[in-house]
């Protein structure tokens, strides 16, 4: 992949090869990457790859590709490149460990959807009494 490349649906529908295809988006130094994946079985994925606090390289999976993706289940070259550049955005603030980060706040949001079921059961019991 060329350093200054620029991710295109055409790079993204290429032909699987016989080992998996990386492509890598231009972009600045410490602001982590887009990164595009075909493999050999022809599956298109799209990452963010960046460095953990530790130094680790990451790949972070932001989603499938697909030329008309809806941005949630399914990405467009374009919509991937704007969950990366607000990824990437998170990540120059100072969020160096994405992964963690995301579990984290779905792990938050888990426990706060726990307790809001808990008081509503616990009115509709008051309720009933």
């Amino acid at each position: 992949a060329m350093a200054d490349a620029i991710i295109t649906d055409k790079a993204m529908q290429a032909k699987p090869g016989s080992t998996d295809t990386w492509l890598v988006e231009a972009g600045a130094r410490g602001a982590g990457r887009l990164v595009g994946r075909i493999t050999s079985s022809g599956e298109r994925r799209f990452y963010f790859r960046y460095s953990s606090s530790s130094g680790q390289q990451v790949r972070l999976l932001i989603g499938p590709y697909d030329q008309r993706g809806n941005g949630e289940a399914t990405f467009t070259v374009q919509q991937a490149r704007d969950k990366a550049r607000e990824w990437s955005t998170l990540y120059r603030n100072g969020v160096q460990d994405l992964r963690e980060h995301f579990a984290q706040i779905s792990e938050d949001a888990k426990q706060a959807e726990q307790a809001k079921r808990q008081a509503e059961e616990h009115a509709r019991r008051e309720a009933e009494e």
